[in-house]
């Protein structure tokens, strides 16, 4: 086009108003607010380009730039021109006077100097707020609009940013600009004629609004499973995405289906993300509900970025370029097929790497095209805004902090049904309690059973007890001093644990019978505070489930749990109690599925003496067999923990090592029913 411009060919007018007329009527829309006096002038903008084409030199600025110069002193020239002739409009506020005499033009010169010494001092926003004041003559209003504040605010930064140049600037021109009014004409008069590269790249809602969606896009897509990236990613992009469209919403009425689709997006996102800090997400995003919210939000993303491709060729075609949105397509492509790879469950790694591969390829295409549209100067018609972007999100974190704080606080732990505990029952189990003494049934242990499971060992034949404490504690690493057969001396480093907070007791009594039967009790009691984050939770694996040759299930499973505070002892049933089937994958034996007993409670931040038991009872199937009952205590230690875990889920996930918020321990009651002999 300006090989064209310079051969003084036709062609390369049409060319010039195609693909530049926007950026055109972009820089005359603040100057002349009357739509023909507009077209007017973008014709002598036109004619003054086409006869001083000549006059562009690449060395000094870019083709924007001197353009954008070239269109600015055409249109001031046409407001003055229409002032001298009894025209009604008035020249914008702050406006550089006509062509001055040589001593003013000298004077002008030293304070264009002052000023780009001082302008240089200030840091990019602060610059391109000034430019765009008083350069491209912009009202508050269009400010506003653009850099997706209010109007307030920006009257507020241009107050703060005239105030400091005032005192840059000093000595005559601080006492020239003791009027507010003065101070202005002052600045007008005093801008450079060509403005800076960087600000001519700045001055235009497109750049901005399209990198934010462009990052927002590369981070929703990231993927990365640890330090909570997965969630922090996407939220930032997804708040990009927000803003980016929400600049966008008034070009076309696909980008504004853009913003809608966005906003219920981050809706139900950031609701996520705080229902995620409570364990009622488990509850809440149920196999189906996760199902069909999948479904909902991949049908979400096909319509966002269909939005997106026909508003970018809306785009497009209003700029004049081209309508070739073929990175917009590749998005919905792209989407489509990850779609059908979730839906087939596919594993490989080859198709997810060409693919990624491929997103970064659509994003850079749609770099290039945004890259375009600013060439061609286009510029956007934005959205009103009554809320700044930094306003709206400081909102979004505000909400977002809140909301998981109190989602940790009030949502982290189960409600228990705590009374104070009845004893007035005692009495009516009082010989079946001496009984099960006589025959060495822990008494601490026998204090905790309801009047129910006492009543069920009426006739007991024999007791066998096995008590371990457990530490749940890191302990502390020692250097032990030791000798080898040559009374060489070298160190052993060992583990020592100077308290055992949580003790494990097992108890089995046998009942009369026709087979031999057993009422087994897990029992635990944290013998220190081990400060209680939010769940607990027993697995038990039953005799039969251990050995199911050699034993049987017979009745139901009981329990509750218990603790002290000023004396009074509080109990309340398990949150949830009885068997659960789950299927897990082990390394030893691949995927199983079992079921075992499970006891799920929560228990006060500082309560005394916790404990509780788990009781079930089984019968001899076959003789011969070891009678072995396990049990798993999985003790949440923390609450930094997100999403949301409770200790049952560990559970029934088959994974008890010493992970995240939670520390397993293992304890087993194993003896030989002949005799009672425990094996150690």
């Amino acid at each position: 086009m300006i090989a064209q411009l310079l051969q003084q060919d036709e062609r390369g007018m049409e060319a010039l108003l195609l693909h530049y007329g926007p950026l055109m009527r972009y820089i005359i829309a603040p100057i002349l607010p009357d739509p023909q006096d507009r077209e007017e002038c973008l014709s002598e903008v036109s004619m003054r380009v086409w006869s001083r084409i000549a006059q562009f030199d690449p060395a000094r600025g870019s083709w924007n730039a001197w353009l954008t110069a070239v269109t600015r002193s055409t249109a001031l020239n046409y407001q003055r021109s229409a002032a001298r002739h009894g025209g009604t409009q008035t020249l914008p506020e702050g406006a550089p006077s006509p062509e001055a005499s040589p001593e003013e033009a000298l004077i002008q010169a030293e304070r264009r100097a002052a000023l780009h010494d001082a302008l240089a001092r200030l840091g990019q926003n602060d610059r391109a707020l000034f430019y765009r004041k008083y350069y491209y003559l912009q009202s508050t209003a269009q400010i506003a609009a653009e850099l997706g504040m209010t109007e307030r605010a920006v009257e507020g930064r241009l107050y703060r940013l005239k105030k400091r140049l005032r005192t840059m600037l000093g000595g005559e021109h601080e006492r020239e600009s003791a009027r507010d009014d003065a101070f202005e004409a002052l600045l007008a008069q005093s801008v450079a004629e060509l403005p800076p590269e960087e600000i001519v790249a700045d001055v235009t809602p497109w750049r901005r609004a399209m990198n934010r969606i462009l990052f927002g896009m590369a981070l929703c897509a990231i993927t990365l499973n640890f330090w909570c990236l997965n969630y922090i990613l996407p939220a930032i992009g997804t708040v990009l995405l927000l803003l980016g469209f929400r600049t966008l919403r008034r070009e076309n009425r696909w980008l504004g289906g853009c913003f809608a689709v966005t906003v219920i997006r981050a809706a139900c996102f950031f609701a996520t993300l705080i229902l995620n800090t409570t364990i009622l997400q488990s509850a809440v995003f149920t196999p189906a509900v996760t199902t069909t919210l999948t479904v909902i939000n991949a049908v979400l993303l096909l319509a966002l970025y269909f939005c997106f491709w026909r508003g970018l060729l809306a785009v497009q075609k209003k700029a004049g370029l081209p309508a070739q949105a073929g990175g917009a397509l590749a998005l919905i492509v792209w989407y489509a097929l990850v779609c059908v790879l979730a839906a087939v469950h596919y594993t490989g790694w080859i198709v997810p790497i060409a693919m990624l591969v491929g997103y970064g390829c659509i994003l850079r295409s749609l770099y290039r095209l945004s890259g375009a549209l600013d060439e061609a100067g286009y510029a956007i018609a934005p959205g009103p805004v009554r809320v700044t972007d930094r306003c709206l999100v400081l909102v979004i974190a505000a909400v977002l902090g809140i909301g998981c704080t109190l989602g940790y606080l009030f949502g982290s732990s189960y409600r228990m049904d705590w009374q104070p505990a009845d004893t007035s029952k005692q009495t009516q189990t009082e010989a079946i309690r001496q009984q099960l003494l006589d025959l060495g049934f822990p008494e601490a242990v026998l204090n905790d059973l309801t009047p129910e499971d006492i009543a069920a060992c009426d006739g007991a034949l024999r007791v066998v007890v096995e008590t371990e404490d457990y530490p749940v504690n890191d302990g502390r690493n020692v250097l032990w001093e030791a000798y080898n057969e040559k009374h060489e001396r070298y160190y052993v480093q060992d583990t020592v644990y100077d308290v055992k907070e949580l003790r494990l007791t097992g108890v089995a009594v046998q009942l009369p019978g026709e087979r031999e039967t057993w009422m087994v009790f897990h029992h635990f009691l944290w013998t220190a505070d081990p400060g209680f984050y939010g769940t607990e939770a027993i697995q038990i694996r039953p005799a039969y489930r251990s050995i199911p040759e050699g034993w049987s299930a017979a009745g139901d499973v009981t329990g509750r749990v218990l603790y002290d505070r000023d004396g009074q002892t509080f109990a309340a049933p398990y949150a949830s109690l009885g068997a659960q089937t789950f299927t897990a994958n082990t390394v030893l034996w691949g995927e199983q599925t079992n079921t075992d007993l499970f006891a799920a409670f929560s228990l006060p931040r500082h309560a005394e003496h916790a404990r509780g038991y788990v009781a079930y009872s089984t019968t001899e199937a076959l003789n011969g067999y070891i009678f072995s009952s396990g049990e798993y205590y999985v003790h949440q230690q923390t609450w930094l923990q997100y999403p949301a875990v409770t200790a049952m889920e560990k559970c029934l996930t088959a994974a008890w090592g010493d992970t995240g918020a939670f520390r397993t321990v293992q304890d087993a009651l194993q003896f030989y029913p002949a005799d009672g002999q425990l094996l150690r």
